[in-house]
This record gives C-alpha cells, sequence and structure tokens, in this order.
C-alpha cells in the first residue's frame, strides 16, 4: 500500500498501484473511503475491507489494522504518533502521560553532517503567565528543589526541607535580567594565608585564583600594592583578621599594571575591618565598591588636617584646628554667675563685679590660643557694654574676662556672656 492519506486518485498510476482512500474522497474515489483502491486494467477497483485486515503503508512505515470502522497504526514509526500515553520500563498514566523509569536519559544532537544543526534544546513550554514550566526534583517522590517558570514568567529557584513548605533561593527578571536573593548567600571560597610579614607585590598566594574571600593578617602595618586574579566582574572581599593595619596603596607602580587597586587614595584596612573590591576588566584595575571604617585619626593627624585615608572618631574630633577647644554660655543673676551651657569648662570664678577667670578641664597646649567673648544682657538704650581678656592673667589652662559698660561711666558690670577658645591642645 503506498499511502492512507489521498482524498482524490493520482493523475498517471501505473498498474497494480494500491491507496487506502482517505475520508472525503472525491472524482473516482468518490464514496469509497477506508477502501482500498487499486488501478487494474486502466480502471479504478475498490475493495471493502473487513475487520482484521492487515496493510503496510509504504509512506508510513507502519503497519495498520482495520478495526471495522477505521484504519489503525499496529507498528512503525508512524505507531508513535499522537499516543495517549507511553510509558519506558514503567506504565504511564495521567497526569504522567510520558513515564520513564531508568538510571540515565540520554539526548543527543543530530550531527550537521547527518542532516541535523549539531544543537541539542529540551524545551518547556507553558500556556499562560500564570501557569507553570518548571524542572522538579524530588527524594522518593517527595519534592526538594524546583527551577523554571513557576506561577510566572520569572525564573525562580526554590527548594524544600519536605516537599510541604518551599523556600525561593533566587529570582530573575525576565525583563531587566536582574537577580535577586531572597535568601542569604554564603562565600564558601575562603582562605587564609599566612602572615604578611613584609610589603607586597603582586601578592598571589594560593587559592587566590579561586577565592572569593581573602582573610590576612601582618606582624606590623604592611602594604600590598597589587593583586593577581583580576578578571572582569570578579568581586574578592578582604578582610583584616590581624591586630596590624594593611594598607591598599593606589596605582603603584611596584605591582603589575594589572594587579593595580585604582583607588581614591590608599586605603586602610584596620584590624577587624574589611574591604570589597570588584575587578575593571577594561581598566585593567582593582576597584574598591564598600570598605570599612578605616584606622582611627590620631590626634596629630586631625591637628594637620591633611589625611583623607582615616576615619575621625568622637575622641580626637576637637583636635583639629577648626574646632572650638571650649565654649561656655555664662547667665548672671544678681551677681552671681552660672554655667548654663558649655563644653570643656572646669569652672567660673568671679574675681570681683565684671571680672572673671574661667577655667578649662583640658588645658591648652601653651598660652598661644585665642579668645571670643560677647556680652549677650543688654544695658538698656544708650549703652555700650564690652567684654575683654585681662591678657596679663592668661594661663593655659584659664582665661580672666573682665566687663564694662559705658552707661557705668566705664564701670564694672556683671553681664550674662558667651566665650569661645580655639588652639591646640
Amino acid at each position: 500500500m503506498l499511502d492512507l492519506t489521498l482524498t482524490a486518485p493520482p493523475s498517471s498510476p501505473a498498474e497494480g498501484e494500491r491507496h487506502v482512500v482517505a475520508s472525503g474522497a472525491t472524482g473516482a474515489w468518490a464514496g469509497q473511503d477506508d477502501t482500498i483502491a487499486t488501478w487494474q486494467d486502466g480502471a479504478w477497483a475498490f475493495l471493502v475491507p473487513k475487520t482484521g485486515w492487515c496493510i503496510w503503508s509504504a509512506a508510513d512505515s507502519g503497519l495498520f489494522v482495520f478495526d471495522g470502522a477505521a484504519w489503525q497504526s499496529a507498528g512503525g514509526p508512524s505507531a508513535l504518533d499522537n499516543l495517549a500515553h507511553l510509558g519506558v520500563n514503567t506504565a504511564a498514566s495521567s497526569p504522567n502521560l510520558l513515564a520513564v523509569e531508568s538510571n540515565a536519559a540520554l539526548f543527543a544532537a543530530i550531527d550537521a553532517a547527518d542532516g541535523g544543526t549539531g544543537d541539542m534544546q529540551l524545551r518547556v513550554s507553558k500556556e499562560g503567565s500564570a501557569n507553570t514550566a518548571s524542572v522538579f526534583f524530588s527524594n522518593g517522590f517527595s519534592g526538594r528543589a524546583e527551577f523554571g517558570l513557576i506561577g510566572a514568567d520569572t525564573f525562580k529557584l526554590k527548594v524544600s526541607p519536605d516537599g510541604s513548605g518551599w523556600i525561593e533561593a533566587l529570582d530573575i527578571d525576565q525583563d531587566t535580567g536582574n537577580v535577586t536573593l531572597p535568601r542569604g548567600l554564603a562565600l564558601t571560597g575562603v582562605i587564609s594565608p599566612a602572615q604578611i610579614t613584609a610589603d607586597q607585590n603582586d601578592y598571589n598566594p594560593a587559592g587566590l585564583a579561586a577565592a572569593s574571600v581573602l582573610q590576612i593578617s601582618s606582624d606590623a602595618a604592611r602594604n600590598l600594592s597589587g593583586l593577581a586574579g583580576g578578571a572582569e566582574g570578579r568581586c574578592l572581599i578582604v578582610i583584616n583578621v590581624g591586630s596590624q593595619p594593611v594598607t591598599l596603596l593606589n596605582e603603584n607602580a611596584s605591582s603589575s599594571a594589572s594587579n593595580r587597586l585604582s583607588l581614591d587614595n590608599n586605603l586602610t584596612i584596620s584590624a577587624k575591618q574589611a574591604a570589597i573590591l570588584r575587578y575593571d576588566g577594561t581598566a585593567a584595575r582593582w576597584q574598591v565598591i564598600a570598605r570599612g571604617t578605616g584606622a582611627a585619626a590620631t590626634k596629630s593627624q586631625q591637628q594637620a588636617g591633611a589625611d583623607n585615608t582615616v576615619a575621625v572618631t568622637p575622641a580626637h574630633q576637637q583636635d583639629h584646628d577648626s574646632a572650638a577647644k571650649a565654649w561656655g554660655y555664662f547667665t548672671q543673676s544678681g551677681g552671681t554667675y552660672t554655667l548654663s551651657a558649655g563644653y570643656n569648662i572646669a569652672s567660673i570664678s568671679k574675681n570681683s563685679t565684671g571680672n572673671l577667670t574661667i577655667g578649662f578641664t583640658t588645658p591648652f597646649a601653651s598660652t598661644s590660643f585665642a579668645v571670643v567673648a560677647t556680652v549677650n544682657q543688654f544695658g538698656g538704650v544708650g549703652t555700650t557694654e564690652t567684654v575683654q581678656e585681662v591678657f596679663a592673667s592668661r594661663s593655659a589652662s584659664s582665661v580672666t574676662l573682665a566687663i564694662t559698660g559705658t552707661g557705668t561711666g566705664g564701670s564694672a558690670i556683671d553681664r550674662t556672656i558667651s566665650v569661645v577658645a580655639f588652639g591646640r591642645q
């Protein structure tokens, strides 16, 4: 039998040519659906099949049997088309219309030389956005992991400890490609090289190429001018687990160009602090994307006001030359003075009317400091009141002030005053 799909006879049939007439036949075959048409002696002869008749279709390379109403596939490649279900080494049933029980499954590409493309793609398609197209992993048929388009078009990875409660571990947005990690991230590629005992150039301890966390320590303050292992987009967390600072040098020629660090300035990683570096493949440099607080500024660094690689702490905030070293707001009532608010003021003593000595808790380094004082209490229209320092009484730990007013003929008066002092301590 040549085929089972024609509904009209071929125009130039060969003697003995046979076809099964397909449903809806026309022309010389009209009304002969499912019969066997044979071209014999210049005319078409028709055999009406009986139940159980079998034929071989050359077009389908398959065996067909007539069941009394229609021809059904009974073998050959075509027998696998439109199967209700298929089980390999097991029984298949809904909803698993394809079931395979095997220790392995192989999908191989058809080589281009054999008429294929050389590619192999496994496609899982769903009906709509709200449906699911995923790959599901089980332990004894109890779910443990699933990835794919799960109830949305966002790519997701979920895990479960029991097949009942599920935890999303990864989301990738289908529009932007942005990755969301709903849970914690553990970096396990940790190396802890031997203690650094000298300044390092092109630093390349064992295991650095595959590390995500580099734990370093040093015997003293050391410098590191470059790191090996840079590759586009690579991130590396550098943690100082020691007790001494390690400084990453900015654009230092002691290391190879591709191992250097491009920073805003030298970066000091203090003890128990860290920095996160990212390698820029275009610039061929390590760059910092996050850092710890760094070393705390010392008193001399604050006074110099030039170092931008250290952190200002409350203990030394006031040491900068621009900061007031002492200030006070002194109210007076009936000639009695009270410190209402202030900083670094130890005492106020009234020597006589309008004559006050103010003591500092932390003294200045010398008598070379500046004092600014103002009168905050108005004595009346037509009066001018001033407060001046009695310089001869100045010491590193105190100043003496005198308050006078024109309204009293230039005599000493008691008034509310404000005092600020600047200098080095």
